[in-house]
This record gives structure tokens, C-alpha cells and sequence, in this order.
């Protein structure tokens, strides 16, 4: 099971709220469906924006000892949510090709080196 919490500093977190949340994460649970679910935390800070008619969105999710964290603000919780969420999955996918560009570069010497023998 994945660790999920969602909170908020200056408004009372509903039940819709928590549903919108959940459902806008199932993207990036099936995103990191290859990560082993208790490697996996994920916090939401749904807050009331500084400016008038705001909401502030933060996302933390820790994969496996690696931190990815974004803060958004919008006019409705929902996009500022989504917005997060994109911020995290854009994150997430630059750290994951760049380490699969290193194995793949890793793996090619390995195999040069044992051609070479």
C-alpha cells in the first residue's frame, strides 16, 4: 500500500477533495507501477492561496529515497493539483531516462570490454 497523505495549512480538507486528489495521483502511481509500493510516499498540501480566489497545491513524493516536490497556484484546486502532479511526472521521467541513458552507456562498455578479451 502506498503511503498517502493529504493535508492542508488553513482549510478543512473534504471528502471531494481528497477523491479530486486521489484521482488526479492515479497518474503517477501507474507511472511508477514498476516501483515496489512501499518504496513509494506521497504528500499533498491543498491550501488556500496568498492572492484573493487562490489555491495553492504542493506535491511531495518520494521514490525510493529520491524527492520530487512541486508548488503550484491557480484559481481552482483542481488545475493547480494538476498542474503539481505534471511538474512531478516531468520530474520524474527526466531523472528515470537519464538513468536509463547511463545503464544503457554502462551496459555498452561492459560489452565492449568483454568483446575485447
Amino acid at each position: 500500500m502506498i503511503n498517502l497523505q493529504i493535508t492542508s495549512d488553513n482549510i478543512e480538507v473534504t471528502q471531494s477533495m481528497k477523491a479530486l486528489a486521489e484521482s488526479k495521483l492515479e497518474k503517477v502511481v501507474q507511472r511508477l507501477k514498476d516501483v515496489p509500493e512501499d518504496l513509494i510516499s506521497i504528500r499533498v498540501v491543498l491550501n488556500k492561496g496568498e492572492a484573493e480566489e487562490t489555491f495553492e497545491s504542493k506535491v511531495e513524493i518520494t521514490v525510493g529515497g529520491k524527492v520530487y516536490f512541486a508548488n503550484n497556484s491557480a484559481f481552482s484546486m483542481e488545475s493547480a493539483l494538476v498542474d503539481a502532479i505534471e511538474d512531478i511526472l516531468r520530474q520524474y521521467n527526466k531523472v528515470k531516462s537519464k538513468n536509463e541513458s547511463e545503464n544503457w552507456q554502462k551496459g555498452r562498455e561492459l560489452k565492449v570490454y568483454s568483446d575485447a578479451e
